[in-house]
């Protein structure tokens, strides 16, 4: 039971997969799947809930060589 509500956590991470309504989200603890809409191979998203929400481009960590 506590790893069921454990799970509940978000965690982001990066699309690698979308098939059969099932997105697969690669995170810094491994492989997760959840549903989500409107999301495409590449995308950064936040999993909560087992479901997929995308991270928008202002809160994405930009990096600039200099």
């Amino acid at each position: 039971m506590q790893r069921l509500i454990v799970s509940q956590k978000s965690v982001t991470g990066r699309v690698v997969a979308i098939k059969g309504g099932k997105t697969r989200i690669a995170t810094g603890q491994g492989i997760v799947q959840a549903t989500g809409n409107n999301l495409a191979v590449g995308d950064c998203v936040v999993v909560e809930n087992g479901t997929t929400r995308p991270i928008s481009q202002s809160t994405q960590q930009v990096t600039h060589k200099v």
